[in-house]
């Protein structure tokens, strides 16, 4: 008899999971739900969705894939759904492991995998390994990245900032080095930021903390930042904040946090489009998602007739898949400013779909985060992934957003799967991080 995928035995354990009765509100593709018929999506979206259609602010036009999320997997990604079951688990103190010896902080994951492809429901540390798959699956399965990236900070009167960036990932290969992956960045706009750089290298053992170096074009000095400094933190008076790339608590110490199952369910999930979309080949190696110029995903200040929140992803669809509640509670001796939360992951394809934090001063709520996914291919099929290119970062008590885009947009593109040749490591040094800032 074949034996199954992770991801197939995944969906199958989730679908005895889900055969429970009960009546719940239902939609079909072609729906637009509105405030006129919200309650259609109750149940199928957190709370503060459907209090956001109930307003009025947002609308969910509901759609049905062409493709099958399941069979968009990187080759390293693919592989690993093979070869990876059983290899690796969690210790109690929710570090990554291997599983036959128990040596903390493996290194053979930079080759592009994840490390958990078969996951149980009833795991006391599935938010843990939901967490890893994610952490492998965003920031080393890519390999060598090269990108421009836009931050919206919107207010209720439209745009109040525009953030441009640049952006690159520089993969270490296995027996190399000690660090899981090095990522520059500089921020090109407004003018009164532009230059401002960070060199980030994380560690393969967490217990060192990230290291952090800062550029600043004012003094033209660069400084180490403190290994403590919380990627909770906010900057340029932007809603998101580092971590708000992922959906649980801190995503580069992922064992700062408890997690719990909170159930699994079918919901609705955000995609850019029902197709998978094409991407183009490079030269010399890679594959460059480039389809916001042509395709761009709109917000509802630029949507003409919108009556909706300026801030609002207008022409996206939402598609039903199997997902993940968890909770999850950051510990007493992190460094992390928010306090618990909780966070919608799809069961199949481990990407995020939707974030709810809280502050950690007083347990008040604070923001609501929605990833968009999609799924990509070259005109040969011979790559197919499936990724988060835009994310947005509601504080409804400021009716304020800002959003994350980095391929969904004009002006934007995410190059990834670059070759050594296309890369210049010596930029991931401090001397070469100076020279490329100035």
């Amino acid at each position: 008899m074949q034996r199954m995928t992770g991801r197939a035995w995944i969906v199958c354990a989730l679908a005895l999971l889900l055969a429970v009765p009960g009546a719940m509100a239902d939609v079909t593709p072609g729906d637009v739900v509105s405030k006129a018929n919200w309650e259609q999506v109750e149940g199928l979206v957190p709370d503060f969705i459907v209090d956001q259609v109930k307003a009025g602010r947002v609308e969910l036009k509901i759609g049905a894939l062409d493709y099958d999320p399941g069979s968009f997997q990187l080759p390293g990604i693919a592989k690993s759904l093979e070869t990876n079951s059983g290899r690796y688990g969690v210790d109690d103190a929710g570090n990554l492991i291997e599983a036959a010896t128990g040596k903390k902080y493996p290194t053979d994951l930079r080759a592009g995998g994840i490390p958990f492809p078969e996951l149980a429901a009833n795991d006391a540390k599935l938010g843990w390994k939901l967490m890893y798959n994610y952490f492998y699956q965003a920031n080393v399965a890519l390999g060598h990245q090269d990108m421009a990236a836009k931050q919206l900070t919107i207010g209720a009167g439209g745009i109040e900032q525009t953030c441009k960036l640049e952006g690159r990932t520089f993969i270490p290969a296995p027996d190399d080095g000690k660090y899981e992956w090095l990522m520059l960045a500089v921020y090109r706009a407004p003018y009164d930021i532009s230059g401002i750089a960070t060199l980030c290298k994380q560690p393969i053992v967490p217990d060192v903390g990230t290291v952090r170096y800062t550029y600043m074009p004012s003094t033209r000095k660069t400084r180490r930042m403190p290994s403590t400094t919380a990627s909770s933190e906010h900057y340029f008076g932007q809603e998101s904040t580092e971590d708000d790339q992922c959906w649980g608590g801190p995503f580069f110490k992922v064992r700062n946090a408890e997690y719990k199952l909170k159930g699994v369910r079918e919901m609705l999930v955000p995609f850019l489009d029902e197709k998978a979309r094409s991407v183009e080949m490079l030269e010399g190696g890679g594959v460059d998602v480039n389809i916001g110029a042509n395709q761009p995903l709109a917000l509802g200040f630029e949507t003409e007739g919108w009556a909706g929140a300026p801030w609002a992803m207008t022409n996206i669809v939402w598609v039903k898949r199997k997902v993940y509640e968890i909770e999850y509670t950051p510990r007493d001796d992190s460094d992390y400013l928010f306090g618990s939360g909780v966070g919608w992951v799809d069961a199949e394809t481990f990407n995020p779909v939707y974030k709810y934090t809280t502050q950690a001063s007083d347990g008040k709520f604070s923001t609501e985060t929605v990833f968009v996914s999609q799924g990509y291919q070259t005109i040969d099929h011979t790559i197919r992934l499936m990724t988060v290119p835009m994310f947005l970062t509601v504080n409804p008590q400021r009716d304020r957003a800002t959003t994350y885009s980095r391929s969904a947009r004009k002006g934007e593109f995410h190059k990834m799967l670059l070759s050594d040749k296309q890369v210049k490591k010596q930029e991931f040094s401090k001397s070469g991080f100076v020279r490329y800032c100035r």
